[in-house]
């Protein structure tokens, strides 16, 4: 499967929109690619692979001294109840 990227909002459970900054929506799309993969499907697992993609972005110098990585990490952490619902979809 291969990451090509998305819009900068996704729709909730309750059909409201989760507005990310377009770098915290981007690693969440990694996130979820790597999480279907490994079908990893615990809060542990999307934590661990939220810090490697975090990590990943910052080795390619997608992430930089101005990004608020700490606020990106709250935001993709807020996403697990989305996540956990999406992933029981499927």
């Amino acid at each position: 499967m291969e990451y090509k990227g998305t819009e900068d909002c996704r729709l909730s459970g309750d059909g409201k929109r989760n507005y990310m900054e377009p770098l915290a929506q981007e690693i969440f799309e990694l996130v979820m690619v790597k999480i279907r993969e490994q079908a990893a499907y615990n809060r542990d697992a999307y934590k661990e692979l939220v810090e490697e993609t975090i990590d990943y972005f910052n080795e390619r110098g997608k992430i930089d001294d101005d990004d608020n990585v700490e606020f990106i990490r709250d935001q993709l952490m807020d996403m697990w109840e989305q996540v956990e619902t999406e992933l029981g979809e499927e």
